[in-house]
């Protein structure tokens, strides 16, 4: 029976084809089986021999499309801003009651 992949050796690897302009994502992170799976289309599935999914490997599906995520930044208030923001938060939570 082959071993599971420690977290060092799993990957994702996302590319794209220049002719069809159809994302292939393959995969062997477990983290991201769910997260694709629904998503691609000529779906396999590689499983051990203890029925557990190894890999899986596709094309995303028309009309799907991965994008870079954007970075978070941290809003940096001024005492009047954030002075502003909690008595906007008071109004509105005294208006649901």
């Amino acid at each position: 029976m082959k071993q599971h992949l420690s977290l060092e050796e799993q990957e994702t690897i996302l590319s794209i084809d220049g002719e069809t302009k159809r994302w292939h994502i393959y995969s062997c992170r477990t983290l991201d089986f769910n997260k694709y799976s629904p998503l691609l289309d000529n779906l396999a599935v590689t499983k051990y021999d203890d029925g557990q999914i190894m890999s899986i490997e596709g094309e995303l599906k028309k009309g799907w499309y991965i994008t870079k995520p954007r970075e978070h930044k941290t809003r940096v208030l001024t005492d009047e801003q954030r002075a502003e923001l909690v008595e906007r938060g008071r109004r509105l939570s005294q208006s649901r009651i």
